[in-house]
């Protein structure tokens, strides 16, 4: 089974100075983070990190809990990570988060193809000419976090989160 628990505060300060540098459409968002002990696998592949807007059950179920997104990290990937490839792990998450006509919203990657497809035809569409420009002009930043405010993100409570996780889960139809 699996087990939620309180992301580090450290997590909140690089969130923090990645949305002041990267991502001001998130300074008013309401942010979660939490832990989850592995990561899950998803269609063959690891899930590192899952972004998720909580369902609006969740403010009837407990009128505390006001979360634009939940963000949950697979602690052992996490744990193997160090400096920027924390960051660049919080950034990718971060990404997923947005604003739409009516209100927040869960934003789809930028990039999608297959390795297979790309090792045997190249960058064959718009799509992947630009994602290659992109990987040949990448390069990782060292991190530049500073302390301070954390803004309207906080730790989820792990058990509060797996409780009303399960309670739904056991009251599907």
């Amino acid at each position: 089974m699996t087990k939620f628990t309180e992301c580090p505060p450290e997590i909140l300060s690089i969130a923090w100075d990645l949305i002041n540098r990267h991502h001001d459409h998130l300074r008013e968002a309401r942010i979660g983070f939490i832990f989850r002990d592995e990561a899950q696998q998803s269609k063959g592949r690891t899930v590192f990190v899952s972004v998720r807007k909580p369902p609006l059950w969740l403010e009837a179920f407990d009128a505390s809990f006001e979360y634009d997104f939940i963000i949950e990290i697979a602690e052992n990937i996490y744990a193997e990570l160090k400096g920027e490839r924390r960051e660049a792990l919080i950034d990718y998450a971060l990404c997923h988060c947005g604003m739409g006509k009516n209100g927040w919203v869960i934003i789809a990657p930028d990039i999608e193809g297959y390795k297979g497809n790309v090792d045997r035809y190249g960058f064959w569409n718009s799509e992947l000419l630009k994602a290659a420009d992109t990987f040949r002009n990448a390069q990782m930043r060292l991190p530049n976090i500073e302390m301070g405010t954390r803004g309207n993100m906080k730790a989820v409570d792990p058990l509060a989160w797996e409780e009303m996780t399960h309670e739904a889960e056991g009251s599907a139809i």
